[in-house]
C-alpha cells in the first residue's frame, strides 16, 4: 500500500519526524510496527530498501507518523530525502508492544526508541501507574521533548529524562546512565511491575534476572 508524504520535520541533529498521510482502511495498535519501504532507490543499500518502523501516531491520529535516526546508509539517506507528496509502500502492523492493564508500567527508552512509547502516551490512559526513563546523549539530541511531555501530563506518570554525554544539564534532566542499581535505588525492580524495553540492544537491561 502507498501512502504520501505530508511533512519532514528535523527534530534533533540527524533525526526527522516523517507524517505522512493515513488510508482510510489502515488501523493499527498503540507500540506496533510496520515495514517502510523505499521505492524510489537513488543510492545502493546493500542493507536492502525495506526496514523496520514504530509509528509515533496514536491509532486516532490522522497521519502515520514516523520517528528516523539518519545514518549512512542509502535506505536513511532515500528517507531523508522525501519531499511532500513522494510515495512509499507501507506494509501491515505488526508486533506486540503493549502496556500491562494489570500492573504498574515501566517503560525504558533509549533516543528515537521513544517512538512506540509516543504512539501510547498519545492514545487512551491507563488507571495504572507509569514511569518512563528515557536516554539521550544531550538535550539537543532528544526527540519530540515538548510532544512527549505533553502527551504524558494526561497519564498518573513519573519520569526520568537521562543523559549520557552531558553532564550539566537543565532541571528537567538528569546527567547519568541507566544501571540496574540505579533502578534498585528508586525501587523500581519489583516482580509486581511491568518493564518495556525500546532502543539498542545494550539498552535490553536483563531486569527479570535480578
Amino acid at each position: 500500500m502507498e501512502i504520501k508524504l505530508i511533512e519532514s520535520i528535523t527534530v534533533a541533529p540527524n533525526t526527522i519526524f516523517l507524517k505522512f498521510n493515513r488510508p482510510l482502511s489502515y488501523d493499527f495498535e498503540p507500540g506496533q510496527y510496520t515495514y517502510l519501504t523505499v521505492t524510489k532507490r537513488t543510492y545502493p543499500d546493500y542493507d536492502h530498501h525495506s526496514r523496520i518502523m514504530s509509528f509515533a501516531s496514536a491509532p486516532s491520529d490522522p497521519t502515520l507518523d514516523f520517528l528516523v535516526r539518519i545514518r549512512d546508509s542509502g535506505y536513511k539517506k532515500e528517507l531523508n530525502e522525501l519531499k511532500p507528496g513522494d510515495g512509499i509502500d507501507i506494509g501491515e502492523p505488526l508486533g506486540n508492544f503493549k502496556l500491562s492493564l494489570l500492573q504498574p508500567n515501566v517503560i525504558i527508552a533509549g533516543g528515537v526508541g521513544i517512538a512506540p512509547v509516543l504512539s501510547h502516551l498519545k492514545s487512551t490512559p491507563l488507571d495504572q501507574p507509569l514511569t518512563l526513563i528515557w536516554s539521550n546523549q544531550t538535550e539537543q539530541s532528544t526527540p519530540l521533548l515538548n510532544e512527549v511531555t505533553k502527551a504524558l501530563t494526561n497519564w498518573n506518570y513519573t519520569a526520568f529524562y537521562i543523559l549520557t554525554r552531558q553532564k550539566e544539564c537543565k532541571p528537567l534532566f538528569e546527567s547519568g546512565r541507566i544501571t540496574l542499581d540505579w533502578l534498585k535505588t528508586l525501587e523500581l525492580i519489583n516482580s509486581t511491575f511491568s518493564y518495556l524495553v525500546s532502543g539498542p540492544p545494550v539498552m535490553a537491561i536483563p531486569i527479570t534476572d535480578t
